[in-house]
């Protein structure tokens, strides 16, 4: 082969050598990402929150459209059959609580099944107005010359402990005020928390006391309850 084209082939190779190896490459220019910019905030105004009046539920009306007036009468202390409660006076908090508890079926004596179907549609701010309303009645006392034995038997047996030597003002809301209660009634419920019958609430305490009570002993502390005090 020539030399000559020996030597320029070499000295091709030699040039591809220095321009791959030795020559710098070029570096990409970078662009500058423009910098992000931040929306401007859009302040917006919030309506004051506005407070709906509050309501007053009609106590006198619900006894009436509830249909608590069919059993125990227009004035509350007038019940259709002497086995059912005047309510008229009763305290607020224990008879909220009966409500309570006959609509839940803690209470199961006497004739509370036909109240608790009616109980069903009373929510519990129905029963906190029916019980306000209830409370501020006035009682209807009975004969005196009828309870000649009740009102002794009344403070030995312990009654006054927790319902107040006039039975009507318990050391406790939640007790109930006995004055002025029918006979029947109070006599039924008696009998009832003695024998375990009525176990809701807070007879539990009492079924101890009911123990020592006869039968004709709860008539007469009934029959003393239901006269003037």
């Amino acid at each position: 082969m020539n030399k000559t084209i020996i030597f320029g082939l070499l000295a091709i190779i030699a040039v591809i050598f220095i321009v791959v190896y030795f020559l710098p490459s070029k570096k990409g220019s970078t662009v500058a990402e423009p910098e992000e910019t931040t929306s401007e905030k859009v302040e917006m105004s919030v309506p004051e929150k506005v407070e709906k009046p509050v309501v007053k539920l009609d106590g006198d009306a619900l006894y009436n459209s509830k249909g608590c007036v069919a059993c125990h009468g227009a004035d509350a202390k007038t019940p259709i059959m002497p086995s059912y409660p005047k309510l008229a006076g009763q305290g607020k908090d224990y008879a909220v609580a009966q409500m309570k508890d006959i609509k839940s079926g803690a209470r199961n004596n006497g004739q509370t099944a036909a109240m608790k179907a009616i109980m069903g549609s009373v929510s519990d701010a129905e029963m906190e107005a029916i019980a306000e309303w209830l409370a501020s009645l006035p009682k209807e006392g009975g004969d005196a010359t009828l309870a000649a034995n009740g009102a002794t038997l009344y403070n030995n047996k312990g009654c006054t402990a927790c319902h107040g030597a006039d039975a009507q003002t318990p050391i406790m809301p939640s007790y109930p005020k006995l004055a002025g209660q029918g006979k029947e009634y109070a006599v039924a419920q008696m009998k009832d928390i003695k024998s375990g019958a009525r176990n809701n609430g807070l007879t539990a305490v009492m079924k101890g006391i009911m123990a020592s009570v006869s039968d004709a002993e709860m008539e007469d502390i009934a029959e003393w309850l239901v006269s003037p005090m």
